[in-house]
């Protein structure tokens, strides 16, 4: 039986966002929504307005994972001069991770700048993420950029296709920096 193909495969980890769905209910009470359809994770936008204490309070209670959420953004990441205040903020959201024991943050790059050339706001992109990776490797954090949908939800937004995402992450060249696919 052993093929070693088992050895191969990864299986998928079911999450779900508790912005998007059972929306009916307050925030917070979506974490026992998440239990009792049986997922064993769930994930957040941006913590800064949350209660996180009660948030870790409820995934203990309910037995779940925290399997991500997304960096406290300061500043767009797509703008020249932004590594510092990306960091910081990276720092802050570190810290609410290891407090809710999840190893994954996600980071988003903010919408498009008119009159400035994509090329540079690639650039600054890359410069935000390499001054990241160094920290996440050593937090054992994951740092995952997300690119979003244009065409229905999200214009204006800037990273909206995986080849570009991927080719900033190979720039970046950190194995704790990656694409959220």
């Amino acid at each position: 039986m052993a093929s070693g193909y088992e050895s191969d495969f990864v299986m998928i980890k079911l999450s779900a966002c508790i912005e998007m769905i059972f929306t009916e209910v307050p925030f917070l009470e979506r974490i026992a929504k998440v239990s009792e359809i049986g997922i064993p994770a769930f994930e957040f936008w941006d913590w800064g307005s949350k209660d996180i204490g009660e948030i870790k309070r409820r995934k203990e209670k309910y037995g779940l994972a925290t399997a991500t959420f997304g960096v406290d953004l300061r500043a767009s990441i797509v703008e020249q001069g932004s590594a510092g205040k990306f960091l910081k903020a990276f720092k802050d959201s570190i810290k609410v991770a290891h407090e809710l024991d999840c190893k994954t943050l996600i980071v988003t790059t903010g919408n498009e700048l008119k009159g400035v050339p994509r090329s540079k706001q690639h650039e600054n992109i890359v410069e935000c993420l390499k001054g990241a990776a160094e920290t996440a490797e050593k937090e054992k954090v994951t740092l995952v950029l997300e690119p979003l949908n244009t065409l229905v939800d999200h214009k204006g937004y800037y990273l909206n296709s995986s080849s570009e995402g991927f080719e900033i992450i190979k720039e970046v060249g950190s194995p704790n920096v990656k694409l959220l696919y």
